[in-house]
């Protein structure tokens, strides 16, 4: 029994004790969950950060992907007019 639920025993008798200990009661909930909320925000924060760096790769690898497939068509293109234009 704290100092707190002693007064309000003296005070308010045994419904102020009751009071008292629930109020501290809640009060230790909100605490636990204002925690928790922390933690998964934190959680969230670098569970985001995981997924960025991993979209960052995927565009990267993309945009590789992208150039490789433009030199391609212009090598493509070129071998096509070189090989048509030989022929002829």
């Amino acid at each position: 029994m704290t100092m707190s639920h002693l007064r309000a025993f003296l005070q308010a008798g045994p419904v102020g004790l009751m009071y008292s200990i629930r109020q501290a009661r809640i009060d230790r909930q909100m605490q636990r969950v204002t925690r928790n909320k922390a933690a998964e925000r934190l959680l969230h924060l670098e569970h985001m950060a995981l997924l960025n760096a991993e979209m960052d790769r995927l565009v990267d690898k993309q945009l590789r992907l992208n150039v490789a497939a433009g030199q391609f068509a212009a090598a493509w293109a070129q071998a096509t007019i070189s090989s048509t234009g030989s022929k002829s």
